[in-house]
């Protein structure tokens, strides 16, 4: 019945990807793995949401041994408020009626478990009873209706008996924490259901019950009177195996179902999903299938807005538009959580719920963990238009500004070219402060059409040494956003934008991204590490059983770059982790001789990949030093302990540090120490720049090579604060003695 006579595949495989998860007009916004949870878990499964009456998201994500709360109100920084332990069981599925949260499971003694989510907004998430009215040890799936006013249980069992054949169960959760049972549907054991309240047209009024029968096909159930519900109709189809789930589109009067094992039994040859006219719901009529053309398993699908969004085992998240042709409905975009393989198996993704009113969906997967998706660009038609950039975007920028000229590639002809934008933030000295929630507060001005597609715009002026963040939003004519970094229209804000550095001139010591050999040393006399020692190849991922990227299958370097040192190269055809990863000791990576000693800032910059998630964080870290006297004396600059999230990018002022010279070296020393665990590492983007400054005047606060009212109304902002750039003589406050030195450089100019 659910789901017996198989189990899940919990080895991931390799990705392929590093990380990098293949999608088509889906953007992955961010990602939560099992580990994030913070309780040992083995697999992920079901999910659902929550929107509070404040209006902040929340994704609900249940696993082998908890649900977890997870507010996803800004979608790029999901953030954990609580989880609820229940006894493990690979089936869990959850439901939300108003202010509660019904929880399931296959487990003996798991119950039905009932959490209040009044006070979410506050982190508090508790447990206030279950459901025992009729003695329920058990359940497969709970269900709510479309109005949420009745709870649903499937497949209920008292210890190991079936209750009223294991069908569908309706409750009355007026009082949320105490349900009261108010009839069952018992000819059949039910896996799944959706009911619908029909609020208009020849049913209105009625409650229908669209049961996933298993083995005897789809079952549709008059529940308006919950004590006595009448079937209506049984339908079954061309290779029935197992009906697992569905849903009804009453705007068409299509049901489109899956059927979970006809791809596994070699009963079709690839993903095959159903559609029925129920216009009659005492007659169903089989319409035809649609496919994605590969042979995955469909799980879990829900529709919005005429679009489908299947959760499709090692496929990962399909969505197809039924608007056009309701029968035939076209795949417009996917992201693959499971880049290894489309096989059909029982791992990858289990469910989505794409019913937020931001847009959002969410992924719930067994080895992965909770995806947080924007489909934008899907439902939208595609993303509309590309960016090109025939000079290079700026890395370094005179302290007077610059002008930059960017091109769109507008072949459909839907970009405004009055709706174009460029924004920054000066993230050393931010005129606005960054405020309480995090993220930088962004200016923005206008970019100028100057035809054939281009477009300038201008870089400020600002002061030498500081640093900015920027990126491109142009709109098209209906106002829908493209952002360069290319990142979710719905965040709005690349999580990495692109970087400047301000500076009269820069001196570059030394610039490496690995693909030429400039005379790095991989292995010192003193390590010990019987495997995984440094070398510079083009990676080949490795993943650990959660599926994470243990060793990055791309290096860092944008466009152009494969190279990158790494802690040993994965064996072609292992998908095994710690074949040569570090093991036994130290490995450790050497920079060439460097002279840092001209005039100026120097400034350390590096890309560092950095895995330690199988293991002791203390006994096993990733060193990194520098040395301003050839090596003869080290200096720690940054030791990493738990993992990074990927490729992550560092910068280090090296005065702050030690005094740069002309004999400059850099390391990176990783270990594999005591209780042996899964240690990889990476480096790469290398260099140290020096910026330089000409002699200016303390009293041009903005950096415009004149003292003037910009400035006064600069200082007068800050007056009484400790804000830096406004302190003109360094004691640590800005006040009446560094309005005195403003006032007396009034008027000159550099």
């Amino acid at each position: 019945m659910a789901h017996e006579g198989h189990d899940v595949n919990l080895d991931p495989g390799p990705d392929g990807a590093g990380g990098i998860f293949e999608s088509s007009n889906v953007i992955l916004v961010s990602r939560m793995g099992l580990d994030d949870f913070g309780i040992p878990l083995v697999d992920g499964a079901d999910c659902w949401g929550y929107t509070s009456p404040s209006g902040r998201e929340y994704a609900i994500m249940t696993a082998d041994a908890m649900v977890a709360f997870v507010e996803i109100t800004n979608p790029a920084v999901p953030v954990l408020v609580s989880t609820i332990p229940h006894p493990s069981n690979l089936w869990c599925d959850v439901k939300v009626v108003n202010q509660h949260a019904y929880v399931c499971t296959e487990e003996f003694g798991g119950s039905i478990q009932i959490i209040d989510l009044n006070n979410i907004d506050i982190g508090g998430v508790k447990l206030v009873g279950s459901i025992n009215d009729i003695t329920i040890t058990r359940a497969h799936n709970v269900i709510v209706d479309n109005l949420g006013q009745r709870l649903y249980l499937c497949g209920a069992r008292n210890g190991d008996n079936f209750i009223d054949n294991g069908g569908v169960h309706a409750f009355d959760v007026s009082n949320p924490a105490n349900p009261q049972l108010l009839g069952a549907y018992g000819d059949t054991y039910v896996h799944d259901a959706q009911v619908h309240v029909f609020d208009s047209g020849p049913n209105a009024g009625k409650t229908i019950a669209f049961c996933f029968a298993a083995d005897q096909g789809i079952d549709i159930v008059d529940f308006t009177n919950p004590a006595s519900p009448v079937r209506l109709s049984r339908t079954t189809y061309a290779n029935l195996a197992y009906c697992h789930q569905g849903w009804f589109d009453p705007a068409t009067n299509m049901l489109y179902q899956n059927d979970e094992i006809d791809e596994l039994n070699g009963l079709v040859s690839e993903t095959t999903s159903r559609v029925f006219d129920c216009t009659d719901l005492s007659n169903p009529q089989f319409m035809g299938t649609y496919t994605t053309g590969l042979p995955a398993i469909d799980h879990n699908l829900y529709l919005k807005d005429g679009f489908i969004y299947h959760a499709n085992y090692r496929s990962g998240l399909r969505i197809f538009d039924s608007n056009v042709n309701p029968i035939t409905p076209t795949e417009v975009g996917y992201l693959d959580t499971y880049p290894a393989n489309d096989a059909p198996d029982f791992s990858g993704a289990w469910s989505v719920y794409p019913f937020f009113d931001s847009g959002i969906v969410i992924v719930s997967d067994i080895n992965r963990g909770l995806f947080i998706t924007d489909p934008t660009y899907a439902i939208s038609g595609g993303v509309p238009f590309e960016y090109e950039f025939p000079t290079p975007l700026p890395e370094s920028v005179d302290t007077g500004g610059m002008t930059y000229t960017f091109q769109i590639n507008d072949t459909l002809g839907a970009v405004d070219p009055n709706n174009v934008w460029f924004s920054y933030v000066n993230v050393t000295n931010p005129s606005i402060p960054t405020p309480r929630h995090g993220g930088h507060v962004f200016i923005t001005s206008q970019a100028l059409p100057v035809g054939g597609g281009l477009f300038e715009v201008d870089f400020p002026a600002i002061a030498c040494g500081d640093t900015i963040e920027y990126f491109f939003t142009s709109y098209t004519l209906s106002g829908l956003p493209v952002i360069s970094p290319f990142t979710s229209p719905i965040v709005g804000v690349p999580s990495k934008p692109f970087v400047a550095v301000y500076a009269d001139q820069i001196a570059v010591s030394i610039d490496d991204n690995f693909e030429s050999d400039l005379g790095w040393s991989a292995g010192e006399p003193g390590d010990s590490a019987g495997t995984g020692v440094w070398e510079r190849v083009d990676p080949r991922g490795v993943f650990a059983s959660s599926g994470a990227a243990t060793q990055p299958e791309l290096d860092n370097t944008p466009n152009a770059g494969t190279l990158c040192f790494i802690t040993g190269q994965q064996p072609i055809g292992s998908t095994s982790v710690g074949v040569n990863d570090v093991d036994g000791g130290i490995t450790t990576l050497t920079s060439p001789l460097t002279d840092a000693s001209a005039p100026g800032a120097a400034m350390l910059r590096f890309a560092v990949w950095y895995s330690n998630d199988a293991g002791n964080d203390v006994d096993d870290t990733m060193l990194i030093e520098i040395s301003n006297n050839a090596g003869a004396n080290w200096v720690e600059v940054e030791t990493l302990t738990a993992s990074t999230e990927g490729w992550e990018f560092r910068e280090f002022e090296i005065d702050s540090i030690l005094t740069p010279t002309d004999s400059m070296m850099v390391r990176f020393i990783a270990s594999d120490l005591g209780s042996p665990s899964l240690v990889e590492a990476g480096v790469d983007d290398f260099a140290i720049q020096i910026i330089q400054c000409a002699p200016g005047l303390p009293a041009d606060i903005n950096g415009d090579g004149v003292v003037d009212t910009a400035d006064l109304g600069i200082l007068i902002a800050f007056f009484g604060s400790t804000n830096p750039q406004a302190d003109l003589n360094g004691d640590g406050v800005v006040d009446t003695a560094d309005l005195g030195i403003l006032i007396a450089s009034f008027g000159l100019s550099a």
